[in-house]
């Protein structure tokens, strides 16, 4: 049978149940106080910032890297220090599909554009009978936080459909960016940039209109005598087939006909210039010139995903961790891992080489190395690991040493010297 889902209903399905259970928890509730004293309401305050192009570009870059990361549910042994992927419901939808609405690449694109568009993301965990049924990223217009008599506080989300919902703050994944001047929410104040980018605009649309002006009016054609309008255009049509068909640019001309040249000096913003205000843009992303352009070396990029990438997937990995269980499942080593191989964007060179150093180590199987050579698994015997004889466990080692030191036989020969037998 195939499913259908209504998009109309898609608010109720995620919020109607959780939004009544909150009505029935609160009696009072108000604006929650912060330290600061300023009203704890925030609004989405960048629109605008994405119909640049520029935006949009450095955007997709962090986002697009971002969503190669690979989520999971492990489990940490807190003696051994072991990491086991745990198969829950939670893994499930990690692994795959986090919402009905998209894959696990999309989502996590998805959050990170909101996060760098906004500052802050809101992510909700729907649950059915105490089982994750699904994580939904939001983007409401207002935020507020708000406090009942027993000082819990709850959250309240205005969309732009003109739909409300209110819960736990402690319910919602909540992941922010410039997190400091305010006490909960990431500065979103994008007011600065949208000057930068108007400034941006404004030079751009200035370089249009040099380019047209190269193509108007560059002289006039004199005429020293009155014609009729008809011989006029005889004139102009002469004039302007000598100028075709002249090869080094001199035209002749009688008494009767004086050409004037007009002086059109279109004045173009100077490469710096455009280099310095698209640089500031790029700098408030942490996306440099072969990042942007996507002409990277490998040193360019380990530098990039160290400065942007990696941050967001510790960022991601605590804010999962600490909204998706409770303190006693995380005591027991219960977390969401944003995991990344940064060898999959080495160079060929770098990869053989980590193969030929670590697989003898035991630390790569048979089919890890091939994975990371973008082959497919091997047929048989993939979960193999190949151990070089010239390593030796330090255990076996120091056991060696020690009953060697017992063999030794101490002799004084007539030098003086010790033999060892």
């Amino acid at each position: 049978m195939k499913r259908t889902i209504n998009i109309r209903d898609m608010f109720h399905s995620v919020f109607g149940k959780n939004t009544e259970e909150v009505k029935q928890e609160k009696k009072e509730i108000k604006y929650y106080k912060m330290l600061n004293g300023e009203m704890p309401i925030f609004s989405s305050f960048g629109n605008n910032i994405y119909a640049s192009d520029l935006v949009k570009i450095c955007i997709d870059r962090v986002a697009t890297h971002c969503s190669k990361l690979q989520p999971k549910h492990i489990r940490v042994d807190n003696e051994t220090g072991k990491q086991t992927v745990v198969k829950s419901a939670l893994e499930k939808l990690l692994k795959c599909m986090p919402n009905p609405f998209m894959t696990t690449s999309e989502f996590i694109y998805k959050v990170v554009t909101l996060l760098l568009l906004d500052s802050n993301v809101f992510i909700y965990p729907l649950y059915e009978d105490g089982v994750i049924k699904g994580l939904y990223p939001l983007r409401p217009m207002q935020v507020d936080l708000l406090e009942n008599q027993y000082g819990d506080m709850y959250i309240k989300f205005y969309f732009a459909n003109g739909y409300t919902a209110e819960m736990p703050y402690y319910k919602v994944i909540h992941l922010r960016q410039f997190f400091g001047v305010n006490e909960f929410m990431g500065d979103d104040d994008n007011k600065d940039l949208l000057k930068t980018l108007q400034t941006n605009q404004t030079m751009i649309e200035g370089i249009a209109k040099g380019i047209e002006s190269s193509f108007q009016i560059r002289g006039i054609l004199k005429i020293n005598t009155v014609l009729a309008e008809d011989d006029q255009k005889e004139q102009i049509k002469e004039f302007e087939e000598k100028m075709i068909k002249s090869k080094s640019g001199i035209l002749p001309m009688d008494l009767k006909g004086e050409y004037i040249d007009l002086k059109i000096d279109p004045k173009i913003i100077d490469k710096d210039t455009l280099d310095f205000i698209q640089n500031k843009v790029l700098n408030k992303y942490g996306v440099s010139i072969p990042i942007f352009n996507n002409k990277y070396t490998e040193e360019e990029f380990n530098s990039f995903y160290e400065s942007r990438i990696e941050p967001i997937s510790i960022m991601a990995s605590q804010g999962f961790t600490a909204r998706l269980f409770t303190e006693r499942e995380r005591d027991m080593g219960n977390q969401v891992e944003f995991y990344s191989s940064r060898l999959q964007y080495a160079s060929w060179a770098t990869k053989v080489n980590a193969i030929k150093e670590l697989m003898p180590l035991m630390v790569f199987r048979l089919d890890d190395a091939l994975n990371l050579l973008g082959m497919p698994p091997a047929e048989e015997g993939g979960d193999t690991r190949i151990l070089s004889l010239n390593h030796i466990d330090a255990r076996i080692a120091n056991e060696y040493q020690l009953n060697k030191s017992k063999s030794m036989v101490k002799e004084e020969n007539g030098n003086g010297q010790t033999k060892i037998c």
